[in-house]
């Protein structure tokens, strides 16, 4: 079977400000499941439960774009065409934290995907207090720095110790595990999603739009 590539490899990174891979739910998991094989659309969303073909196709377009997949038809009838990744390595250390977990994979993937998880993790290469790291992260709320400190520590990326002074002293930390994937979260952040016609957009976590998974935690 002959295989035609209809889209050439293409890499650009740009500013974290545009939108990237990390803050679009379902193009993270559709690459996660790419993973370890090509896949045809009909697979995509037959594994990626709840995803809207429309939106299946949106994302396909957008990581063709932004040079993290290929696709490739094959000549003949009936049409077949599959998606593979260019490079598996940017993906791998974050799959093999979710497998080591068993955490399900959309669990994974809402919380890496949320607002302010990348830069809690960044702040956390140095030991930090809560105090601390609200001070760094201008702008962000107490309850959603302990929901993110709670759900990192829950999934082995970041450890809490408690220092037994007068007043009692908390500090976060990255794992190793967490110091191990932080630089295949910085790698997928940095990689944007364009659209093209902005008729699907990315939704913003949390936003509870139907194109997201799963809420943030």
């Amino acid at each position: 079977m002959m295989y035609i590539i209809k889209y050439p490899f293409r890499l650009m990174e740009v500013p974290s400000m545009e939108l990237n891979l990390l803050s679009c739910k379902w193009a993270l998991r559709i690459v996660l499941e790419l993973l370890d094989s090509p896949r045809r659309p009909s697979e995509l969303k037959r594994v990626i439960k709840g995803i809207e073909e429309r939106v299946l196709f949106d994302r396909l377009r957008r990581l063709l774009r932004a040079g993290l997949i290929r696709k490739e038809e094959a000549q003949g009838y009936p049409k077949k065409t599959i998606y593979y990744l260019v490079d598996p390595e940017y993906i791998r250390p974050i799959a093999l934290w979710i497998k080591d977990t068993g955490i399900p994979v959309d669990e994974a993937v809402s919380l890496v995907s949320c607002r302010w998880t990348l830069e809690v993790l960044r702040v956390l290469r140095e030991e930090r207090t809560p105090k601390e790291i609200k001070a760094t992260l201008r702008g962000i709320s107490d309850k959603v720095l302990h929901s993110r400190l709670y759900s990192l520590e829950t999934m082995g990326l970041v450890s809490r110790y408690v220092i037994p002074t007068r007043p009692v002293k908390v500090v976060y930390s990255l794992t190793d595990r967490g110091a191990k994937i932080l630089p295949a979260l910085e790698k997928l952040g940095s990689f944007i999603l364009y659209s093209g016609k902005r008729r699907s957009p990315c939704p913003s976590p949390g936003r509870g739009r139907k194109s997201s998974p799963l809420p943030c935690p």
